[in-house]
């Protein structure tokens, strides 16, 4: 989170008004009780903005399940 705060600060530097949305991203998760015990996100807030490194990692991760799957075709 604290990558965020420094990206917010940035932003807010420029005048760009997105500082906020950064600022306040991945901070709404929402999780719902399987019925094997396990947890599963059922809703987030996550700003999608390109500069953000919450979101950029989200979108590694989300490649790298897509890049797998497919060598694994």
């Amino acid at each position: 989170m604290n990558k965020n705060i420094k990206v917010a600060d940035m932003l807010s530097r420029l005048n760009k008004d997105k500082n906020s949305r950064v600022l306040d991203c991945g901070t709404l998760l929402e999780f719902t009780d399987k019925t094997d015990g396990t947890r599963n996100l059922s809703r987030a807030y996550f700003c999608k903005n390109k500069l953000c490194p919450t979101c950029n990692e989200r979108k590694s991760w989300t490649r790298s399940n897509e890049m797998a799957a497919i060598l694994d075709r």
